[in-house]
């Protein structure tokens, strides 16, 4: 349809494709809540994609490739368990909602309307909570022969390790 070069082509093709009126924020959500990614477009007949990059992935980067998390109408199927999209078409609205936020949700997420060709909006998904973190470590040391140096020996053990963790504490 927008194949033909001249201005008057140029802005029909502008008129059709559209842009965002409402863009993705960034969003604090405590681990195990629901998070809400809002992106509108004023061209409801191109379908807003949504793609997903982890922390730590650039998304500017060349070498960054998406994950994709909405496309062709339909929720990726390894997030169908967690992630919906509200559409409200006479809005142009296609909002992503995650269900039972977990910390390897956090990322960048990034609409795109016109069938996933046009303008972009991003947003950080930041999750909040306690992460379980285990330390694994192996202590072996030869038992004393007296009671009293164990307990010296394990002393100094516990020392030790309250030494290492006060440290490198995060």
């Amino acid at each position: 349809m927008c194949l033909h070069m001249g201005l008057y082509t140029i802005f029909q093709c502008l008129a059709v494709l559209g842009g965002l009126t409402v863009y993705p924020r960034d969003t604090q959500v405590i681990a195990g809540d629901t998070a809400k990614l809002t992106c509108s477009t004023n061209n409801p007949s191109m379908a807003i994609y949504w793609n997903y990059y982890p922390v730590g992935v650039d998304p500017s980067s060349p070498d960054s490739r998406p994950t994709y998390v909405y496309r062709y109408g339909d929720v990726i199927k390894r997030f169908r368990a967690r992630f919906q999209v509200e559409r409200n078409e006479s809005a142009g609205a296609t909002n992503l909602v995650i269900g039972q936020v977990n910390a390897s949700d956090a990322g960048t997420y990034i609409c795109q309307d016109n069938d996933g060709f046009g303008e972009t909006g991003r947003a950080q998904l930041i999750v909040l909570g306690m992460q379980d973190i285990v330390w694994r470590y192996t202590i072996s040391f030869r038992a004393p022969q007296k009671c009293i140096l164990k307990t010296i020996h394990l002393r100094k053990v516990f020392q030790f390790f309250s030494f290492f963790n006060k440290k490198n504490s995060f």
